[in-house]
């Protein structure tokens, strides 16, 4: 069933069983898999079917670190940010789950095998081929990696790219239809009050653009509006507990984390054709479906690869995960001279070498870094005087990156060098100016950190609340760590597994 919340009653009551704020792919997939499963579910949107100019501005926010534009990075509509996904999935590495004592607050209270099942399910959610991610497995379809550099030094990594899957039109049919699933939109929560102890939520005020006001109750409550709505959320309701829900220990809205992305970070000449490198320049189709998934979109299994630095030599130089990647050829022949390049970054070919192929600019690539970044407490969301339209207070982010993530850009560009030269295929250029001009993926991660006490974290391992007995949280805010690969498929994977320890409730 599909509410409109602009014509509930004013202190209307809706009670369900299970109360889910937010419908992107984490909330989406709880609501599906719980109702069913013959769970009543009723789903809390912000927005409406379409985006809407006046719901978009309750995203309005602030930073006080890095510049960074919050408003236009989420999407208050059915299906939530996959509105404006671009499709990229991988999931997280078992070396992303573990502790590395370079890396504070490193390590996940699960491991990646706790999740093997839920990553299989994730495949199907995101509409995406085999649940395959190393090259040997996709040689038959892609043939030998040509980009052939030592593999202690750089390893290829593939992503699969999903159709991609805007849920709000893939799945909205199959949610909406469903008798036991219940769909409010244009409703925003504004409060989770808590009972007076605090010990757990007794209901989900919730309000309109248009002014009326209703409140949601039920046996159990899940928080899955995003790494910055999530945050401020729990912040803003602070009704009963004056700190906020769960900040018992000020932890909420700390350890934010993206993927810092450094675009036209240098420049790589290589002896490779892009046919050669094709996967390393982009989406190339590996095998085709004759079938169509959810979003109705032909489902061809497609992949792209990128140049990652393997954990032994991660461990080695105390950094953290990251890639290179190739986009199309930058600029001319002659704006890649020689004499153009720094010394000690010629060692990948001789004087004469470049004068092979140096005239076809399709040998000069430009590098585009992404690293992993490191959960820092200082990294975090939280509350500005200032109010939104529906009177919560807006958010501020501050975000910066540290000393392991430079390092990681310096290990990269060192590597690829090295790993270019004693292949004897290319040589690069690192554009030094461009480290001031860092961005994010945008990827919102960790604010609601997973942990294995309310010590060190806001969730436990299954997703729950310390502290409230009947409060989850769902999407990449739990993640203790980030990893390099885009966050999608493993926060979809965490969603099918929360929903299953729901059910066994």
């Amino acid at each position: 069933m599909l509410i409109d919340g602009l014509e509930l009653q004013p202190s209307q009551r809706i009670e369900t069983d299970i109360a889910i704020i937010g419908s992107g792919p984490a909330g989406m997939t709880l609501a599906i898999t719980l109702a069913e499963a013959g769970r009543e579910v009723t789903v809390i949107e912000s927005g409406g079917l379409e985006r809407d100019d006046a719901i978009s501005a309750l995203n309005e926010a602030t930073s006080s670190g890095i510049n960074y534009p919050l408003a236009p990075t989420r999407v208050r509509k059915l299906g939530g940010s996959s509105d404006h996904w671009t499709g990229i999935c991988r999931p997280l590495d078992p070396w992303d789950f573990s502790v590395r004592d370079w890396v504070p607050h490193s390590g996940w209270p699960l491991d990646w095998d706790d999740l093997a099942d839920n990553f299989a399910s994730a495949q199907t959610w995101l509409e995406l081929g085999p649940n395959r991610y190393d090259w040997e497995s996709w040689n038959a379809d892609l043939g030998p990696d040509e980009m052939g550099v030592d593999q202690g030094l750089m390893v290829p990594r593939l992503v699969q790219v999903s159709a991609p899957t805007r849920f709000g039109d893939a799945y909205r049919k199959r949610l909406v239809d469903n008798p036991n699933a219940t769909v409010i939109l244009q409703s925003t929560v504004t409060d989770i009050v808590l009972t007076s102890p605090g010990q757990s939520v007794e209901r989900l005020a919730v309000s309109t653009l248009a002014g009326n006001s209703f409140d949601v109750v039920a046996k159990r409550y899940v928080l899955a509006a995003g790494g910055i709505e999530n945050a401020r959320l729990l912040l803003a309701s602070s009704s009963v507990m004056t700190a906020g829900v769960g900040n018992q220990n000020d932890l909420v809205g700390r350890y934010f984390m993206d993927h810092p992305h450094v675009y036209q970070s240098g420049t790589l000449l290589l002896s490779r054709t892009e046919a050669q490198v094709a996967p390393y320049l982009g989406v190339v189709p590996a095998s085709r479906k004759d079938d169509t998934g959810p979003s109705g979109k032909p489902q061809p299994s497609l992949v792209a690869a990128a140049l990652a630095l393997p954990d032994d030599l991660q461990a080695q130089v105390r950094c953290l995960g990251g890639t290179l990647a190739l986009t199309r050829p930058a600029g001319s022949a002659e704006s890649t001279q020689p004499d153009t390049w720094p010394p000690f970054r010629t060692d990948g070919l001789t004087a004469a070498g470049p004068a092979q192929f140096l005239a076809e600019d399709t040998h000069v690539y430009q590098l585009v870094i992404r690293t992993e970044q490191a959960p820092n407490p200082d990294n975090r969301v939280t509350l500005n005087t200032q109010k939104d339209a529906l009177g919560v207070p807006t958010a501020d982010l501050a975000w910066n990156i540290g000393d392991l993530e430079k390092r990681t850009f310096d290990t990269l560009f060192t590597t690829l060098a090295q790993a270019t030269g004693i292949a004897a295929i290319g040589r690069t250029n690192e554009d030094v100016d461009a480290r001031g001009m860092v961005t994010g993926g945008p990827h919102h991660m960790g604010t609601t950190k997973m942990a294995s006490s309310a010590s060190d974290g806001v969730v436990d391992s299954d997703c729950k609340v310390f502290d409230v007995d009947n409060l989850w949280i769902a999407g990449s805010s739990v993640f203790p760590t980030s990893g390099w690969a885009n966050p999608t498929l493993t926060l979809v994977a965490l969603a099918d597994r929360l929903a299953h320890h729901l059910l066994a409730l």
